[in-house]
């Protein structure tokens, strides 16, 4: 139950809200009110730490990649040509997957190009159909 003006109670559904649905509420809404005020932190607390997660991430990365190029001085000739294999493989992998993007990409742009010159030809033909209707009814008032 939803109390209304006049102390007059009025029954609602329950909804369930997505998590961005919620934030847009909270981030609109008038903070004045508890709830509201209470949503805006927790997702300004969310917020902070997705931050502080993602440059806990980013220099954890930064120094593994550090760390593994100073071990690798410590390596045998064969690990070395193994891991540059290796290496190579997974970048060729990568390089097929980008062409394939790539190859995507253009088919989507070609296809919208068609449609876009099937769209001009339709005008073409309805603009033709006209101007060949205008001349018929001329010709046959005459």
């Amino acid at each position: 139950m939803l109390k209304v003006g006049n102390n007059a109670e009025m029954e609602v559904d329950d909804l369930k809200l997505t998590r961005y649905a919620c934030y847009l509420i909270a981030q609109n809404g008038d903070s004045r009110k508890k709830a509201i005020a209470l949503a805006q932190t927790y997702f300004a607390v969310q917020t902070r730490k997705q931050e502080i997660t993602r440059q806990e991430y980013e220099q954890l990365s930064k120094e593994k990649e550090k760390q593994q190029t100073t071990d690798l001085e410590g390596l045998s000739t064969e690990r070395l040509e193994e891991l540059l294999r290796t290496t190579q493989e997974q970048n060729q992998s990568k390089q097929a997957e980008l062409d394939q993007l790539l190859k995507r990409q253009k088919l989507i742009e070609k296809i919208r190009q068609a449609q876009e010159e099937g769209k001009q030809l339709d005008r073409q033909i309805a603009e033709a159909r006209e101007k060949l209707a205008l001349r018929e009814g001329e010709e046959y008032h005459e």
